[in-house]
């Protein structure tokens, strides 16, 4: 696939207009309806980051702290 491909592919993909199979892949994969450990991991580091935005949200005064 060509970069120009690829660029209409993805303006299609975020006005909803076409369906991609790996961001089906994906969707189901974070529906826990199939693992994929990379995707899990992404999964876990995105959670992370909310957790850290959500605490800079509720204390625009914090820093990034450990949260294990």
């Amino acid at each position: 696939m060509s970069r120009a491909e690829a660029e209409t592919t993805s303006d299609k993909l975020t006005k909803g207009k076409e369906v991609n199979l790996k961001v089906l892949k994906l969707k189901q994969v974070l529906e826990g309806k199939e693992f994929n450990l990379k995707v899990l991991r992404l999964k876990h580091i995105l959670k992370l980051e909310y957790v850290l935005v959500e605490a800079l949200i509720a204390d625009p005064q914090a820093r990034y702290k450990d949260i294990n």
